[in-house]
């Protein structure tokens, strides 16, 4: 295996990261997996995301390149935004409201699309998953997003599942880039105790979940 002392390295595409006081978060997609490395590590990890230069901390450098975190080959970073891309949440359409008890025939569209993304994430690996979101594109419609977030929100109550927060907030990000509007699925994680979380987000916007929920979490990956 090549040493990442030998040459340039770069964050490897599908990893995020969150810092606490004592240790950071990893998240690894391809792997489908969250772990725990000391803080020290982790910052060597966060300034390689920065895309800066890092020549010290051999040990940690090695690491990092034994999980599979950073790579000596530079390639398409892809879709995916790491802590300093995601807007910090400050608003949520969803905060007091209470679902509603009447289904439509609209709504059924969105139980449906809730269930096939669980079966999506239960046939298919997470990056795989992720990475055939439809593309953002670079003029959206005028589609109102806090009305339709309010309009899933309810909807997806009546799914023969227990609302989750994955393939909740997939099938929404799905729903609404197909119709053209650049809503990202935001990964963020917790500790004391460790919980991991996910939201669709549009700017500083939550719309899958009341803006209290997701301020608990920080953020760790989007895509």
């Amino acid at each position: 295996m090549t040493s990442p002392a030998s040459g340039p390295v770069w964050l490897a595409p599908g990893v995020g990261f969150a810092l606490f006081e004592n240790q950071a978060i990893v998240l690894d997609v391809r792997a489908d997996r969250y772990f725990r490395l000391d803080r020290t590590t982790g910052m060597l990890l966060a300034m390689l995301g920065r895309g800066e230069l890092v020549s010290s901390n051999a040990s940690a450098m090695q690491r990092l390149h034994d999980e599979g975190l950073i790579t000596n080959r530079r390639s398409d970073p892809g879709p995916w935004l790491h802590p300093a891309g995601i807007a910090a949440p400050t608003a949520s359409p969803l905060d007091g409201r209470e679902g509603a008890l009447a289904l439509s025939r609209r709504d059924l569209v969105t139980v449906v699309d809730c269930m096939h993304a669980r079966r999506d994430l239960a046939r298919r690996p997470l990056i795989s998953v992720l990475t055939s979101l439809p593309g953002e594109q670079a003029c959206a419609p005028a589609t109102d997003l806090e009305a339709e977030a309010a309009r899933f929100d309810r909807a997806r109550r009546f799914a023969p599942a227990k609302p989750r927060c994955l393939p909740d907030a997939l099938a929404f990000v799905r729903r609404m880039r197909r119709a053209g509007n650049a809503v990202h699925l935001v990964f963020g994680v917790k500790i004391h105790p460790f919980e991991a979380h996910c939201w669709a987000q549009h700017e500083s916007t939550v719309l899958t979940d009341p803006l209290e929920r997701v301020l608990r979490f920080k953020p760790v990956l989007a895509i």
